[in-house]
This record gives structure tokens, C-alpha cells and sequence, in this order.
């Protein structure tokens, strides 16, 4: 059976530094590989169907391009995994594909099919399924039952219609032990990535290396009313099985890593047995990684910086302890500064700040509070997001409960993100969106931050070579600066 399976291209970068054009997020056009989508894939492979990706946030095909490619390899199921920013692309091309070709099976899944699976099916006629959650596992059962001719009807997670009805079951899917996934076929993809955004009208990459993404864990342990991660959802893969990857893509040229977790110091146990193998096979590599900034301490950052490590982004949310309690953040405020300094002490390159302001209660005063801080902070840089209302969360559930989250919004905003200032905020888009944009202006202009950077520019061979690698870039960049400032 040949299967084809698309991750839809997103319109636009979310990381703009143009001066004129200001947004603020991590999704970079085409800058890094669709890594669940990999795994699918890889698994398919492995299980010997024959299967092809095309990664179009990076191809940049058109639909024409895609339909051709469909004529010519006739496969008998398309799959798309579906997100926010890219839904309006899979919708266009599906649809597509389902009027030439009506035979062809279209399935979806991703985020967005998972938390409105009915919605989706609903709104859409060309989707015949919707594989919800990590289908590594549930996808195999499914075209086994296609293949044979049965009724999928007791496939997790598995999305359908019946007579003119939607099927789905309430289960979420999850692959309990990482261990057990295939280790992501990066020769199914078809270029190389470099984690690069736009820079003015230029565009730099953060990597300085070949560069892969690499998972160790998924979920998280902390249980943050805003976070699709559920409680106690957190799932590790071994330090070996981590490490053996890394090795293997090493010795295929890869040296510059991001472990995509969502807090790789979520056991720093096994966090530090990671950074110990890497050490131990003297594995010459940089890599990057997130932590909530409760979860460090020195001796782990240490060990980080000494694996490789030269990038930290840093969750930290709030400084406003009634907002973390309100989150159900376990994050007392003044550990926030005490996790930069040691981060630094350790001697890891780039630390990155992360906050968050717009909760249902705060004030002004509040958020001001949290983004002062975050300018006191030895930090070199910061990403400051509105807070996002996140499907099915606990604080979801509670702006439902109360009336402020209405069904029709929901209906009419399915395929969009939904900010908390639109249902319930003390502060408005405006207010918010202010205090957003002075940050970031008043944190690049201080004095003692230039001369820092510039100091850490000169004793960083990492920055060295960062420099030397976009220079190109940095100076078409500051040119544009000095035109709009004079």
C-alpha cells in the first residue's frame, strides 16, 4: 500500500524581527524538520509499506506540483498532520485531492485534529479519518484493518463515519514506553534544515552545524492549567537509547542538536546520565534544550554546558506569585534568578528567558511587575507571549464553565489560536500588546546589555562562529537599523 503523508506549509514565519513587523513565537518557516511526522513515517517503513513525506513548510511545492506527484505514484492514502497555522494549506490541498482522485483515502491528525476531531469531520466531507493523538502504533492497526478489509471501529483513537455519522472515542492514544519508537529516518526527508528566521528582510540560522531535532521525552510533570500536557503525562526514553541516537547521527554529520522536550530537566537524574554518556563517548557537539526554571541546579548545568550544551530557554512565566499559584506553576519567584545565575556560572552561552502576561486577573501593575524582572535578568534574550487558551486545559475548561468561552467563539475560532485577553482579562490586545513592545525595545537598548553581548561575543568561540556564519545576514540586518533610527 503506498502512503503519502504531508506536513502542510505554514504562510509565515512566527519569529519576525523586521522592525515594521513585529510577532512573537517560535515556528520559522521550513527551519526544522516535522519530527512526529518523521516517526509515523519511519515506523510505516519499517513495517514495510512504502511511504514518502513531503515536509511542504520546507519544499514549498505547489498544489499543482503535489497533484502531479500524486498522478504519477497513485498512493492509496494521503495523510496531512494538521496545526493551527497550517490547517487552511491541508484544507485547500485535501480537497483538492479528494475531488481528482475520490478513491484516495484522506487522513488526518496532528494537534488540531486531535482537540476537535468531530468539528473537523463535521466541517469537512473530504476527511474520511482522523488518527487522534501519538498514532506511531494506532496507524499500523489501522491500515492493517483497511488492508484486511475489517472494521476499525476498536482502533484507538480512530475518528470515522458510519451511515452518515461520526464515530470517535473519547481515548487519546499515547506510546507509554519511548523506548519502543523507531529511531526518525532523517533520509526520508528530501533538504536540510537550519533552524533559521527572518532578520529584517535578511535571515540567520541559529544552528552552526548540521542540524536535527532530537527527542529524549514527551509530557511534561508539572501540571500548568494552560498546558495541553496532562498531569503526569511525562514519559522518558532511556539516557542509552537517547545517546546511541545522537551517536548514529553524529557519525552522519550532525552536530548541532535541540531536544524538542518540553523540560528536559524534568528528571534531572536522567537528564544528567544523558549529558555523562555524551561526555563519555566524546561526542564533539552543540545542542540546545528547554527547562522549566524549576527543574535546574548548578551541577546539572554544569554537566549541560560540558555535553555541549550552548543554548537554554528558560520557562519562567510569571514573577507574580498569586499568577504562578493561578497557574499551578511550581515556580517560586526568586528561583528564577538564582537558575539564570547558575545557568551563566556554568558557563552556558545563550540563556533565553521566557514570560507570559494576560492572565484572566492580572493588572497592569502585575505584568509590568514580571517584565521589569525579566530586564533584570542576565539573559540575552526573551520571548514574551499573550496568553493562550489551550483546548481542553483545566483553564480551558474553566473559562467554559464560567460563560466566557462560548461554543460559538469556539466554533467560529476552531482553527485559530484563542488569546485570554478575548474572553477574559483585566488588560486589553492594546494594553498588552504596549507593554509587549516596550520590553523588547527597552531590553536590546541597555547599555549593560550591549556591552555584555559584545564582551561574550569576543570569549565565545560558539558566538565567533555563530557570527562568522551570518554575518552576511547581521550586517544587512544592522544597515536597515541605522536607516530606520536616522
Amino acid at each position: 500500500m503506498k502512503i503519502l503523508l504531508i506536513n502542510p506549509a505554514c504562510e509565515k514565519s512566527w519569529f519576525e524581527f523586521h522592525p515594521k513587523k513585529k510577532s512573537y513565537s517560535f515556528h520559522t518557516t521550513g527551519s526544522s524538520p516535522p519530527l512526529g511526522l518523521l516517526y509515523i513515517a519511519t515506523n510505516l517503513k519499517d513495517q514495510e509499506y512504502n511511504v514518502d513525506l513531503i515536509d511542504n513548510d520546507a519544499e514549498r511545492l505547489s498544489e499543482r506540483e503535489i497533484l502531479e506527484y500524486i498522478e504519477k505514484n497513485k498512493p492509496k492514502i494521503v495523510g496531512f498532520s494538521a496545526l493551527v497555522g497550517t490547517s487552511e494549506n491541508a484544507h485547500s490541498l485535501a480537497k483538492k485531492i479528494k475531488e481528482k482522485y475520490p478513491k484516495i483515502l484522506i487522513l488526518y491528525g496532528g494537534p488540531l485534529a486531535t482537540n476537535f476531531p468531530k468539528k473537523l469531520m463535521k466541517k469537512y466531507e473530504f476527511i474520511d479519518y482522523i488518527l487522534k493523538g501519538e498514532a506511531e502504533e494506532t496507524i499500523i492497526t489501522f491500515l492493517e484493518r483497511l488492508e484486511n478489509k475489517e472494521s476499525v471501529n476498536n482502533v484507538n483513537g480512530i475518528v470515522y463515519r458510519e451511515k452518515g455519522e461520526i464515530i470517535a472515542d473519547e481515548e487519546v492514544p499515547i506510546v507509554k514506553d519511548l523506548n519502543t519508537l523507531v529511531t526518525p529516518k532523517r533520509s526520508l526527508l528530501k533538504k536540510e534544515y537550519d533552524l533559521s528566521f527572518p532578520l529584517g528582510n535578511s535571515e540567520v540560522r541559529l544552528s552552526v552545524d548540521k542540524y536535527t531535532p532530537i527527542l529524549t521525552s514527551r509530557g511534561c510533570p508539572n501540571n500548568c492549567n494552560f498546558c495541553l500536557s496532562e498531569k503526569n503525562s511525562w514519559r522518558p526514553r532511556s539516557p542509552e537509547d537517547v545517546v546511541n541516537e545522537i551517536e548514529k547521527l553524529h557519525k552522519k554529520g550532525y552536530g548541532h542538536f535541540f531536544f524538542i522536550d518540553n523540560n528536559f530537566g524534568a528528571d534531572k537524574e536522567r537528564a544528567k546520565k544523558i549529558c555523562d554518556l555524551i561526555i563519555e563517548k566524546d561526542l564533539d557537539i552543540y545542542w540546545c534544550a528547554q527547562l522549566s526554571a524549576n527543574t535546574g541546579n548548578y551541577e546539572l548545568f554544569a554537566k549541560m554546558k560540558k555535553a555541549g550544551c550552548e543554548g537554554l530557554l528558560l520557562g519562567i512565566e510569571s514573577v507574580n506569585r498569586d499568577i504562578l499559584d493561578y497557574y499551578d506553576k511550581p515556580l517560586k519567584p526568586d528561583l528564577a534568578k538564582k537558575m539564570v545565575d547558575l545557568a551563566r556560572k556554568s558557563g552556558i552561552n545563550v540563556i533565553i528567558g521566557t514570560f507570559m502576561i494576560g492572565a484572566p486577573d492580572e493588572t497592569k501593575k502585575e505584568a509590568k511587575k514580571t517584565l521589569e524582572f525579566a530586564k533584570e535578568l542576565d539573559i540575552d534574550g526573551l520571548v514574551i507571549s499573550k496568553l493562550t487558551l489551550k483546548p481542553h486545559t483545566t483553564l480551558w475548561n474553566e473559562m467554559k464553565e464560567k460563560g466566557y468561552l462560548t461554543e460559538d467563539l469556539i466554533d467560529d475560532r476552531v482553527e485559530e489560536t484563542i488569546k485570554q485577553h478575548e474572553v477574559k482579562s483585566r488588560l486589553s490586545k492594546e494594553q498588552l500588546d504596549s507593554l509587549i513592545d516596550s520590553t523588547y525595545s527597552e531590553f536590546i537598548k541597555r547599555p549593560s546589555f550591549i556591552i555584555k553581548t559584545i564582551k561574550r561575543m569576543i570569549t565565545s568561540e560558539f558566538r565567533r562562529k555563530w557570527v562568522y556564519i551570518n554575518s552576511s545576514g547581521i550586517l544587512l540586518y544592522l544597515k536597515e537599523k541605522l536607516k530606520d533610527m536616522f
